[in-house]
């Protein structure tokens, strides 16, 4: 009677496990926490959605947005005014911490709202001026995300430029997005391009010079 062997994995063979077992590692070890800091920039989106929706229902009761030094209230407390409840269980920065908030003193008619998005890739950074940074001071321009109130910008106060004025002179503005100008400078002589000559890199009007709070 004949018995057949049977035939195990040949040293390639196993090489070549091995090395698939090895990418598909690394594979995961880089992709993984990419997913995990999408999943926590979601929730940080989410997050301002309802606080946005919050803070315009108390406007709506009070005729003024929250005091900076009263807003936000701690981490998973209720957000609320005389028995009023608008938001439920404030949340918190995935990461921890509460997020940055600003208003005007006394009845505010504006409100901005900060935090850190982890993947800076993020196209949204661009879209709202937030790539050189924004925040609720000049001095505290740490943020990459946010969102304010509809009649004012998230980069307010961390957008002041030298640019090229509609006249084709050198000149800070504090807002140059407002102004639409092509090209921001950040030395204050326009690194010498501005020229009555040229024209391509002016603001298309003054209304970002000096704008109100």
């Amino acid at each position: 009677m004949k018995f057949s062997r049977k035939k195990g994995l040949t040293i390639i063979e196993l090489l070549v496990v091995i090395g698939l077992l090895a990418l598909l590692t690394i594979v995961a070890f880089i992709a993984v926490p990419t997913q995990l800091k999408r999943g926590r920039d979601a929730r940080r989106k989410a997050d301002f959605q309802k606080i946005k929706t919050a803070l315009y229902d108390y406007y709506f009761d009070h005729d003024c947005f929250p005091k900076s030094k009263d807003f936000p209230p701690d981490c998973r407390e209720d957000f609320g005014a005389n028995g009023e409840v608008y938001l439920k269980d404030f949340p918190c920065d995935p990461s921890g911490g509460s997020y940055a908030y600003a208003s005007k003193g006394g009845c505010s008619q504006w409100f901005r709202l900060f935090t850190n998005l982890e993947v800076t890739t993020d196209p949204i950074i661009d879209k709202i001026h937030c790539r050189q940074g924004c925040g609720p001071t000049k001095n505290t321009c740490f943020y990459n995300y946010g969102v304010s109130s509809t009649n004012t910008y998230v980069y307010r106060n961390c957008s002041f430029g030298y640019v090229c004025n509609p006249g084709g002179n050198c000149q800070g503005f504090e807002d140059p997005w407002m102004s639409k100008c092509p090209v921001i400078y950040a030395d204050e002589n326009c690194e010498g391009e501005c020229s009555q000559e040229r024209t391509d890199n002016r603001c298309q009007d003054d209304s970002g010079k000096q704008t109100p709070d």
